[in-house]
């Protein structure tokens, strides 16, 4: 818990034993400087490693196939049409976001998921579709001061 004195300066009021910034004596303020640039340093290199594929790899994905599946009442032939990446066309996470906001855009669905399977000639691109439910029917039971007819 924190509180403000009265002189404006932030005192913390805690029931544990109060943390120290004074750095120890013992290890230099320049070891311990060098030291934390390392480590941030390192984990940067490795995280862009590991997060940003170079050119040449990010061209190695090419659209093989495209296909719908989960639809029940929406033809695939209507999801497709909405869907702007072809075949031979690289294959990109902004790409794959753009497509899946096109088919939500349609508003005939709850979730749209893509599933990727790597093939000879690249990938094969598998947007998995859920439809909203449908009503079919509308029942009025209990009502009778007016007819079925009237109340539609």
């Amino acid at each position: 818990m924190e509180c403000f004195c009265p002189e404006h300066k932030m005192m913390e009021i805690s029931s544990q034993k109060p943390r120290s910034t004074i750095p120890d004596p013992g290890i230099p303020m320049r070891a311990m400087t060098g030291g934390v640039l390392g480590i941030i340093l390192a984990s940067g290199c490795l995280f862009m490693n590991l997060s940003a594929p170079s050119s040449s790899q990010a061209q190695d994905v090419i659209v093989d196939s495209i296909a719908i599946a989960g639809n029940q009442r929406i033809e695939s032939a209507a999801i497709l049409g909405n869907v702007t990446l072809k075949t031979g066309d690289p294959l990109s996470p902004q790409a794959t976001q753009q497509q899946i906001r096109r088919i939500y855009d349609m508003g005939f669905f709850d979730d749209v998921q893509v599933q990727t399977e790597t093939t000879a000639k690249g990938v094969a691109v598998t947007f998995v579709v859920q439809e909203k439910p449908f009503v079919t029917a509308i029942v009025f039971d209990g009502y009778d001061a007016l007819s079925d007819d009237k109340l539609k």
